[in-house]
């Protein structure tokens, strides 16, 4: 049996040495299977009409076994489509012999045969199975043989009776003899492609953990720097309070927005490369926590608000219907990042008029609230014909649109998927020169017991003894500052082995553990810190704090026994509630 196979191997690789690699070689050998196999039976039948004396027929077989050798050399020199032309010139011909000299129900069969090598040749990609057209192929070519065998009167008149029963005998071995070359050729092909799945199913596992570390150093490498730009700019716009000079305060301020400006377009950007990565390797998780809806959409909206700022005739709105509730559960941070998305392509879009966030209770149920959102615009409107690939990935309305406005393409896609994740609905109306109007209706379940977070300027860390483990000595000073505005105490270390130094002398409230330092990282401080003998030095709570956003990251993280996860760059708002809620500062 292996030989048989390696045999049949053999075969559809004989003719292929200047064919290079690609889709192209599974069909290459096929024809050189059907062209071997069509010569050799051939020449068998060229040496019994010639032991008959039929040196017609001889001839003719002999052109046949010359043409499927032209069609080796064919493929051979990788000249595909001309040795397609060459099969079919074959196969007419075969088709036509057959029809003129020994009739048509002969000839109907041949046909049959040759339309389904044609197919298995010619049209690979028919949603046909294999199976079927093997079998159409052998029943054909066994009801030729018996239909020739009884037909071929010209033929049997012309051989004595002892020779007639010896070529009948021989048409009739013909079919076994398929039957078994079509057996060796569906095991042979049925291993072939089982050893192609699991070769595929490698690469496939190889490929998914380079990108799961692709992405997991990329989002490290670019939130790091982003998170001292967009974190000092917010300190900076806090110490402008204090410039005595109302126009040098007026002027700095006009710059810092800008650097806000653009590190939330930059970190926009970021997120939504790495969002659309993670979705197409189902790497995206949600969350489940109470927050203030009415604070997201605000942030929301001054965020758009900053993108207004270049152009002062667009007015920025924000309606909030009475019955709508203050605090839900969710998953706050991509709801944001939907808003967000929505109405900076609304600003981005509009000229004159008005941005405006309409946000209505549609209906309630004991645990969970029916919340609809509306962005709506006067900007330049999108096309009917372009609303239907609004959403797909790297979709932009026309190649104008692109270079005039910019963006990824990739913000509506993602969008949609972080919506219909939760359970949600997005949907748009929007016509040329009138504007857009995005709608996004989506379920929250209603919060817990969890009193409304502190405004900002009440936060208070009540002097805590907070240790930060951080190697970057940007994110060192940013971080200090921060805890400190709170009135926490700070001490900074450098990496998780010196963490896990200082822990074990005791004396720290909480630990804010970066994850990818020297010596020993974060998750492998943690872990040590956990298996410390003293309770009260193993149970210290932990944050960790990091520029790694995936989601096995984030698993990770809780499975070494860290108590929440912060990402930078820092939302000031999150961070400080982690810490509250680490410290078990009440309200």
């Amino acid at each position: 049996m292996q030989a048989v196979i390696r045999f049949w191997a053999w075969l559809g690789d004989i003719g292929l040495g200047h064919v290079p690699e690609g889709a192209a070689q599974p069909l290459l050998r096929l024809f050189n299977r059907i062209a071997i196999i069509s010569a050799l039976t051939v020449i068998l039948q060229a040496f019994s009409f010639y032991s008959l004396g039929l040196t017609y027929v001889v001839t003719v077989n002999v052109a046949v076994t010359l043409a499927y050798l032209s069609l080796l050399i064919l493929t051979y020199f990788g000249s595909f489509l001309l040795a397609r032309v060459f099969y079919l010139m074959i196969a007419a011909f075969a088709i036509s012999h057959h029809h003129l000299y020994f009739g048509f129900a002969s000839g109907f069969w041949i046909l049959l045969v040759n339309l389904t090598q044609a197919a298995f040749v010619l049209y690979p990609q028919l949603r046909i199975s294999r199976l079927l057209l093997l079998s159409i192929a052998i029943a054909a070519c066994i009801v030729s043989i018996v239909v020739m065998s009884f037909t071929w009167a010209p033929l049997y008149d012309a051989m004595t009776p002892a020779l007639a029963a010896k070529f009948m005998r021989g048409n009739l071995v013909r079919g076994p003899v398929l039957l078994m070359l079509v057996a060796y050729y569906l095991v042979y092909e049925n291993r072939r492609n089982e050893q192609a799945l699991r070769f595929t199913a490698n690469k496939a596992t190889e490929a998914g953990n380079a990108k799961s570390f692709f992405l997991s150093n990329m989002s490290h490498e670019l939130r790091t720097p982003m998170n001292a730009i967009k974190g000092f700019a917010e300190i900076l716009l806090e110490a402008t309070n204090g410039i005595a000079d109302a126009k040098v305060r007026e002027q700095f301020n006009a710059y810092l927005n800008q650097i806000r400006i653009s590190s939330a377009s930059l970190t926009s950007i970021i997120e939504d490369i790495l969002d659309f990565a993670r979705i197409e390797t189902n790497r995206v998780t949600l969350r489940k926590v109470d927050f203030d809806l009415a604070e997201i959409t605000r942030n929301v909206m001054q965020t758009a608000q900053f993108y207004g700022n270049r152009n002062k005739e667009v007015e920025v709105k924000l309606e909030m219907a009475d019955d709508v509730p203050r605090r839900i559960a969710g998953d706050p941070s991509r709801l944001s990042q939907v808003l967000l998305n929505l109405a900076g392509n609304a600003m981005k879009f509009t000229h004159r008029g008005f941005v405006r966030l309409r946000v209505t209770l549609l209906e309630e149920s004991p645990t969970a609230y029916c919340i609809s959102f509306e962005v709506e615009d006067t900007g330049i409107g999108i096309p009917g014909e372009k609303l239907p690939f609004l959403f797909e990935s790297f979709s932009q309305v026309s190649r104008e649109t692109a270079v005039r406005y910019g963006g990824t393409g990739l913000g509506l896609a993602i969008s949609r998927h972080l919506v219909e994740m939760q359970g949600g609905k997005i949907a748009v109306m929007s016509s040329p020169g009138k504007g857009s109007v995005f709608t996004l209706t989506m379920w929250f379940e209603k919060p817990g017991e969890e009193q409304e977070a502190q405004r900002k300027g009440g936060r208070d860390l009540k002097g805590a003894n907070i240790l930060v483990a951080e190697d970057n000595e940007v994110n060192q000073l940013l971080v200090r500052t921060l805890l400190e505005a709170w009135n926490a105490k700070v001490e900074i270390v450098d990496s998780g082995l010196n963490a896990l130094g200082r822990a074990q002398k005791g004396g720290f409230d909480l630990i804010l553990m970066d994850l990818q330092m020297p010596f020993m990282d974060g998750i492998e401080a943690a872990e040590n810190i956990r298996a410390l003998d003293d309770p009260q030095k193993s149970q210290i709570p932990i944050v960790a704090l990091t520029a790694d956003v995936l989601s096995e990251t984030r698993r990770k993280v809780l499975a070494a026994g860290m108590n929440d996860v912060v990402t930078k760059p820092i939302n000031q708002a999150e961070l400080y509630q982690s810490l509250r809620r680490a410290l078990q500062i009440p309200e």
